[in-house]
């Protein structure tokens, strides 16, 4: 009939383009939850280079010899892995569970680095700061600490876990909206059909 072929022409007609617009709604979301998850992370391994700093310079003696404990505490991370590298211009790599890119960190003294880098097959992201010690003012020392991009897919994906049923739930919805609103138009349209 006609009103069932306008109906089918309406319906695509308008789903169409609404689903296209909820999809690129939801990639739109999910990238900005990536971004601001990444931020987030960067912020998180500025930290940790900060909180190196700071044991050092509450306690001198670690740039002799790094303390079991305190590499723990340096290394643990409870979503992987967490890479560490501390050297100093007078006494060399002081603690060290990779080799850090040096020249590309190297910032200036109280401003944090952070990069993306290949070390092997592991693609890691760097927090590096470079500080003079209180003990040792003439000293300069560089806290590297890095992690995997394994934990920001995990992060990733995620996000896309948690964005992926808002999504269909908004597609469901708008066909919905569309198919009541079509149907409701078609009946008030339906006597001038029928002529």
């Amino acid at each position: 009939s006609r009103r069932s072929s306008l109906y089918r022409s309406l319906l695509l007609y308008l789903s169409v383009p609404l689903t296209v617009l909820a999809v690129f709604a939801g990639l739109v979301t999910y990238e900005s939850a990536r971004y601001y998850a990444n931020r987030a992370h960067d912020a998180q391994l500025v930290e940790q280079a900060d909180s190196v700093v700071k044991l050092i310079d509450a306690h001198p003696e670690t740039l002799q010899a790094f303390s079991p404990q305190a590499l723990f505490l340096i290394q643990y991370d409870p979503d992987g892995f967490q890479f560490y590298a501390i050297s100093s211009a007078h006494k060399g790599v002081v603690a060290a569970n990779f080799q850090p890119p040096q020249a590309s960190l190297a910032s200036r003294i109280g401003d944090p680095a952070v990069l993306s880098t290949i070390r092997g097959e592991r693609h890691l992201r760097l927090a590096s700061r470079s500080f003079h010690p209180k003990a040792d003012p003439a000293d300069t020392v560089m806290v590297t600490v890095g992690e995997s991009f394994t934990d920001r897919r995990r992060w990733a994906q995620r996000i896309l876990l948690l964005t992926t049923p808002t999504l269909l739930l908004m597609v469901v919805g708008e066909v919905f909206v569309v198919r009541s609103g079509i149907d409701t138009g078609l009946k008030q349209l339906d006597p001038l059909i029928a002529r």
